[in-house]
């Protein structure tokens, strides 16, 4: 289930480009994205904030 998880928040992101329409997409609050990012060691140029 973890990597299902990693996969679509690390596909959102660099399919985005940003953590807010990361979460947009994905439907979720973004500070869950980006704890959940830091949390599956995600590249940090993935991780950035509008």
């Amino acid at each position: 289930m973890e990597a299902l998880e990693r996969d679509l928040i690390s596909r959102a992101l660099r399919e985005t480009k940003s953590t807010y329409k990361a979460a947009k997409l994905l439907k979720v609050s973004q500070s869950t994205i980006v704890r959940k990012a830091r949390s599956y060691h995600l590249k940090e140029e993935l991780i950035q904030h509008p």
